[in-house]
């Protein structure tokens, strides 16, 4: 099971996902320049995350996307619930860590977006 606290340990590599996604993203809208280089970059710092980290920040990431603050009043409930729906359980090792991270900030425009409403839903 996952928790809230857990979540909250792992605060400072959401805010650098975000800083970075967010970088990108603004890159990629102010030129045509090529930001291989910058999403490379955010790839490897990703790849660093342990297996639990990584089904953190993309169930983080779906619920920014997909739920309300509104819907729920058990924020661990939630995440839990969500994460299982992604087929993620703790301690239980990601089968395709490259698919599984590639699909992640492949969403590099929102992804920042979406990991900023999941943090207001379940944190803030």
């Amino acid at each position: 099971m996952f928790t809230i606290q857990a979540l909250n340990d792992f605060l400072p590599k959401i805010h650098e996902v975000i800083r970075q996604t967010e970088n990108l993203a603004q890159a990629n809208k102010k030129t045509k320049n090529d930001t291989s280089y910058q999403y490379s970059e955010l790839f490897n710092y990703v790849d660093t995350f342990d297996d639990n980290e990584i089904a953190m920040i993309q169930t983080l990431m779906y619920i920014g996307r997909d739920e309300s603050k509104t819907k729920y009043g058990n924020k661990t409930e939630l995440f839990n619930l969500c994460a299982r729906k992604l087929g993620f359980e703790r301690g239980v090792p990601i089968n395709n860590r490259e698919n599984e991270i590639t699909q992640m900030i492949g969403k590099e425009s929102t992804l920042y977006q979406y990991l900023k409403s999941g943090l207001d839903i379940l944190i803030y």
